[in-house]
């Protein structure tokens, strides 16, 4: 009975409440909410990481007409940023203001400037500080690892305890089926999480909304870009990416976040190969949707799909 009850309290009592904690910390996270309503970088950002706000940029450029974009190659026809996201873009070029969209895009999403864009949604409470999203995933890792645990070693220690046990691992079975992390790749409080589904409602006509095509683009991705010669050159080099990770080159990766990742730093969607890979996400944020999220994923939780959280005890 004593081994039964120790090994229970261990393998599946002290992670389940571990991981209950770890989910308040990431869903709701103490402090005041900033009441700032994000800017377009921040829309960006929140509703595709990364790959968003760099394509973000480079619409908002091309839509100013300090960029054109032709054939799969960037060129730059004013060289005035205005702000840092914009000069990291225009940082890339040296003696010749023409470059490969690819390039551009892939080196941008991996660029030390989307880091404050990122720090900026933690601090306001709309995505989860790095180190509780990183904790959360070990504590449901430790959880059911230790169900399996406790259901093959009590039986053998003690069979008569067998049922009680069985009841305890029951709820700590739900603890990781409810508050599991899913396909998410943006890690969004219950805050963040609404705030991005709410942001699915702008408009998809750059002619009503206050951004033009730049706040469609960031809000809808550039598939949104109906139209236009720009959605057409996103998604040539889309499939230019795709292509360069089939062949093997030596800046494909198969990670599709680098969130908390020592190698690429806090930033959503700055994967390594420069962009998301996995299905439903588009490569570099370009599809439709933000990343999903809730306690118990439910629908379309990958990188840039539409989030859902289903109600329930652990559910925002």
């Amino acid at each position: 009975m004593i081994v039964a009850v120790v090994v229970t309290l261990v393998a599946v009592v002290a992670p389940a409440l571990w991981t209950l904690w770890l989910w308040r910390r990431a869903r709701h996270p103490s402090g005041a909410l900033s009441l700032v309503k994000p800017g377009l970088l921040e829309t960006a950002y929140l509703r595709g990481g990364a790959g968003r706000v760099t394509d973000t940029v480079i619409t908002k450029l091309w839509q100013d007409r300090r960029v054109k974009v032709n054939g799969g190659r960037l060129t730059v026809k004013r060289p005035v940023a205005d702000n840092a996201v914009e000069r990291a873009l225009l940082g890339q070029f040296t003696t010749d203001w023409a470059k490969a969209l690819r390039t551009v895009r892939s080196d941008l999403r991996r660029h030390p400037v989307m880091e404050p864009l990122h720090h900026g949604l933690v601090a306001q409470g709309l995505l989860a500080a790095p180190r509780t999203w990183r904790l959360w995933r070990r504590a449901l890792l430790a959880l059911r690892v230790g169900l399996v645990v406790t259901l093959v070693t009590t039986p053998i220690a003690d069979i008569s305890s067998f049922p009680g046990v069985l009841a305890v691992a029951a709820l700590g079975a739900a603890v990781a089926v409810v508050c599991r992390q899913g396909k998410r790749r943006i890690p969004y409080t219950a805050a963040g999480e609404d705030l991005a589904r709410r942001m699915r409602w702008s408009p998809t006509d750059p002619a009503e909304h206050p951004e033009g095509h730049a706040g469609v683009v960031a809000v809808h991705g550039t598939e949104a870009l109906t139209g236009t010669a720009l959605r057409h050159e996103f998604r040539d080099a889309d499939k230019a990416d795709r292509a360069a990770r089939r062949g093997g080159s030596s800046s494909s990766s198969s990670s599709s976040a680098a969130y908390g990742t020592a190698s690429c730093s806090v930033v959503v969607g700055a994967s390594c190969d420069g962009g998301w890979s996995e299905a439903g996400w588009g490569d570099g944020g370009s599809s439709s949707d933000s990343g999903g999220s809730g306690c118990s994923s439910g629908s379309s939780c990958s990188s840039c799909s539409s989030s859902s959280c289903s109600s329930s005890s652990c559910s925002s």
